[in-house]
């Protein structure tokens, strides 16, 4: 079948090639796309224009464009390259491509989608159209470097999108809607946030690995194969246009793309294990300033709560104290064996050389969804609701008392588990409770924030990206 979406591979929105020499063209000419990869009409039709632009121009070469499609009319080059896209009287979407060129060897592709005439005005489906708009809430990604492109030595970021969450085995629940795409790119993962790297990737039917590919292997929709696929990445947004089993999908996701970590490290393991998942929402830095006369922090005195050595204060800061609503932080420190106050800098339980002064990074219950340890959170009249939502694994906690009684300042200098900084003030004035003796650790955890499994993007620790095919 021939390809629809033939389009030059790129690391950016913007599609860039360099010519070679090629009898016409200098060695330094290059052309540049400056409009869409991606242009999409209803069923009505209407006009088009591609946007470029040419630095050395050599004398004499002009730009040509070419389009094998019927249904594309009046292509015509100049100062930028115009067409016509025809009325759609099929209830069938289709695509074309259109090629345009400078010289020999200086060019670029653009694909145009239009829907059938079962289409509603500016998109949706139709009840006849075979084109579909689908906008998915979860993100699953996985990071194999070159494991799988030895020969190309590009990198392997696996992703999933779905609109359901998985369980805790890894799987999807019946009828859920998911697509899997196995993409290559030239851009290593640096540090422990590892994001799909923007650009713009195109189908291979090959598989060969190539860099900005879609490997066709094991990229599909569900049990079914794309016959061809497009996607764009660009700053926390993921959108696919796919063909499969006979249907054009265009395909929507915008948050957090993060990465597990699953390249083999010598042992036939991951160097994060195999249960490695990033819980946080967030898709940038969190700064925050919070202080005023609705600020409230809560501290209780638990004692050795958890039979370790080192005293346990459970810290609630509220942004709006008599609403119990906005930004809301929720620290579970360890101090000393025989602290009297919380006054102090905390450093993360998992990965502290320090025995004391601890806080514990946050993770979640997966039995009860219990956001456990240490987290943002962002509250309405004491409930969890969307909004940003993070466990802080990383840096720093200090509380440091003011000249005025009962009033503490806390500083966080922290990052979540997608590498997000979480940084900022809170100070306020601090009820403090001595509950040291008066529950059992039970009766604790029933005070602890809970939030049902749909406030989390990404509950489930143990997704795994087995190869499908």
């Amino acid at each position: 079948m021939k390809r629809l979406f033939t389009l030059t591979m790129a690391l950016c929105a913007l599609l860039f090639v360099a010519c070679e020499q090629g009898g016409q063209t200098t060695d330094n000419s290059k052309l540049t796309r400056t409009s869409a990869a991606i242009m999409e009409f209803n069923a009505e039709g209407g006009n088009g224009e591609i946007t470029y632009i040419i630095e050395n121009p050599a004398e004499g070469v002009q730009v040509r464009a070419f389009c094998e499609a019927e249904w594309i009319d009046g292509l015509t080059s100049g100062a930028t390259v115009t067409f016509v896209v025809e009325e759609n009287t099929s209830k069938d979407a289709r695509l074309a491509t259109i090629s345009v060129t400078y010289g020999e060897e200086c060019k670029f592709e653009v694909t145009v989608s239009q829907k059938g005439s079962g289409s509603t005005s500016g998109g949706g489906n139709g009840n006849n159209d075979n084109s579909k708009e689908v906008e998915l809430p979860y993100f699953y990604g996985g990071y194999y470097g070159t494991e799988y492109s030895p020969t190309t030595n590009t990198y392997n970021y696996s992703v999933v999108l779905s609109d359901c969450m998985v369980d805790a085995d890894g799987y999807f629940p019946e009828g859920a809607i998911v697509y899997y795409f196995d993409l290559y790119s030239n851009v290593a993962a640096s540090g422990t946030n590892i994001v799909v790297p923007n650009g713009l990737y195109e189908f291979d039917p090959e598989s060969t690995t190539a860099a900005n590919t879609i490997g066709d292997e094991y990229s599909g929709f569900g049990d079914y194969y794309f016959t061809d696929a497009l996607v764009e990445i660009s700053n926390n947004k993921f959108e696919a246009t796919v063909e499969v089993n006979g249907e054009i999908h265009h395909i929507v996701y915008e948050g957090a793309l993060i990465c597990g970590d699953y390249r083999d490290n010598g042992d036939g393991g991951d160097d994060w294990g195999d249960d490695y998942y990033a819980y946080s929402n967030l898709t940038e830095d969190f700064n925050l300033n919070i202080s005023g006369s609705n600020a409230y922090g809560y501290a209780e005195f638990c004692g050795d709560y958890y039979g370790i050595g080192l005293n346990n204060y459970y810290v609630l800061l509220y942004e709006d104290g008599s609403t119990f609503s906005g930004t809301f932080i929720q620290l579970d420190l360890l101090t000393d064996a025989t602290s009297t106050d919380f006054v102090g800098t905390y450093t993360p339980y998992t990965y502290s050389e320090s025995d004391e002064y601890l806080y514990l990074d946050g993770w979640v219950d997966e039995e009860d969804y219990t956001l456990a340890g240490s987290w943002l959170m962002t509250l309405e009249d004491d409930t969890v609701v969307d909004g940003p939502l993070a466990p802080i694994t990383y840096g720093s906690v200090t509380i440091s008392a003011t000249s005025t009684a009962n009033v503490y300042t806390v500083t966080l200098d922290c990052e979540d588990d997608a590498g997000y900084a979480i940084k900022g003030t809170f100070t306020a004035e601090f009820d403090v409770y001595d509950a040291s003796g008066s529950y059992a650790a039970p009766k604790k955890a029933t005070k602890k924030a809970q939030v049902v499994a749909k406030h989390s993007k990404k509950l489930s620790k143990k997704l795994k990206f087995a190869r499908r095919r």
